[in-house]
């Protein structure tokens, strides 16, 4: 997947506002209070969207951002992947329901159905959160801490989501074999318990065979 450009519409601090990515590193080099932060972030709320949450006594992200000089709250981003070439439009309301997604086909100009709002978990293969801890990290939020996504992301396991779970019953099997060939009952004894009881059976009755002379 590359960036090809954007647009901010109105984010925060940033209005009316085009940038265009350049092959290989892009290095945003501006003053303090420029909106470096403000860009990053809209950047992963392309992608992400914005969560929403009951207000709070501190701002929640969405209402962080907000535009400063009012207006449209949103933008586009467009981006090439094997399948071609798409344009993430999105605005943004008070709460998550009066937001908009339109994902565009550029080689046509018409809606597509290729990527959902879900866009980001199915470019990057991990959810907000593990993004937010590896392909975006804010400088004042860096951790060192790892998520089930991430996790499973890095061991390669994000084939499925249900590979954790696979894992657990697949450990619950081994110990269930366990406790049968262990398992010390009178009436119902373990196969280990069996399978020594057979081997002592044996013996005796070797012992019991005249020696040949």
């Amino acid at each position: 997947m590359r960036l090809e450009s954007c647009y901010i519409t109105g984010f925060g601090r940033l209005c009316d506002l085009k940038y265009d990515f350049k092959p290989g590193m892009n290095k945003i080099l501006e003053e303090n209070g420029w909106g470096k932060t403000t860009f990053s972030v809209f950047l992963k709320s392309m992608f992400y969207g914005l969560p929403y949450a009951p207000r709070r006594k501190e701002l929640t992200e969405r209402e962080h951002y907000e535009p400063w000089s009012g207006g449209i709250y949103g933008g586009s981003l467009t981006f090439t992947t094997d399948k071609g070439s798409y344009r993430i439009e999105r605005t943004f309301g008070k709460k998550d329901s009066d937001d908009t997604f339109t994902l565009i086909d550029t080689s046509t100009g018409r809606e597509s159905t290729d990527y959902s709002e879900k866009v980001g978990e199915e470019l990057f293969g991990v959810d907000r959160e593990s993004y937010e801890r590896s392909i975006f990290i804010p400088q004042l939020s860096i951790q060192a801490s790892m998520t089930d996504s991430l996790n499973a992301k890095m061991g390669n396991l994000q084939a499925a989501r249900d590979d954790i779970n696979q894992f657990d019953a697949a450990l619950k099997r081994v110990e269930d074999a366990k406790k049968e060939y262990l398992r010390n009952s009178q009436i119902n004894p373990g196969k280990l318990t069996k399978i020594r009881e057979s081997i002592l059976e044996s013996k005796a009755q070797v012992e019991e065979i005249p020696l040949l002379t």
